[in-house]
């Protein structure tokens, strides 16, 4: 059996191409609200209302029409790219109810999957400023969210198909020779020294023992 943060990470793909399979682009919202208030509002300035009443009529017309340019502008915002519709994964527990949350380059909320755009998305400020076990609070829609990071992974999807795990407790790879078709990495520990080459990198089981400092 692979490795528990392994099937996690499997399950967690799985749930969102089969969204992506059943809809391959993002339903935008319904206008047919919004479009029937300004034939209502449009009848109501043709049979001429009165003067003292025009005005107001005007103001919701114009609200009504910035609205539904909004809606259709939104129908254009990039989609989810199926191949690979996002590079990293953060669980986080609030209270008692726990949510993951994608980091991709577009954003997608459908039945309970949650894909956020990193450039866009308020709540991408988590991944970068904190590490897993840490607790957060961000002002973040005028509202105070505070938790805890259960769970920071960064991922790497090609084709549909997962390949690569990277978390604090390892680095997980796809490899057809093992039974389970995974193999872990381990993790080299942490210089002081900084400069190019000193940053962690991933080594087979064994494979750094024969290493010496600065090598």
């Amino acid at each position: 059996m692979p490795h528990k943060i392994v099937s996690e990470e499997l399950a967690l793909l799985q749930q969102v191409n089969d969204l992506l399979d059943e809809f391959p682009t993002a339903p935008g919202p319904s206008e047919s609200s919004v479009v029937a208030e300004l034939e209502r509002l449009r009848e109501m300035l043709r049979e001429g209302e009165k003067t003292e009443d025009q005005a107001a009529l005007l103001q919701q017309w114009d609200r009504q029409t910035a609205l539904l340019q909004q809606l259709r502008t939104s129908r254009q915002a990039p989609q989810v790219d199926r191949e690979s519709p996002y590079f990293a994964h953060l669980r986080l527990r609030e209270g008692r109810a726990e949510r993951n949350i994608l980091l991709g380059k577009a954003t997608r909320l459908q039945r309970g999957i949650h894909i956020v755009d990193w450039r866009n998305a308020p709540i991408s400020r988590i991944f970068y400023r904190y590490q897993q076990g840490d607790e957060y609070e961000e002002e973040i829609a005028e509202r105070t969210l505070s938790g805890e990071v259960v769970a920071r992974r960064t991922v790497a999807i090609r084709s549909k198909v997962l390949q690569r795990i990277e978390t604090p407790e390892g680095v997980f790879v796809t490899d057809g020779r093992q039974p389970d078709g995974w193999r872990q990495l381990q993790l080299e520990p942490a210089r002081l020294a900084g400069g190019e080459g000193s940053a962690l990198r991933a080594h087979e089981p064994g494979e750094a023992s024969h290493r010496r400092l600065g090598t």
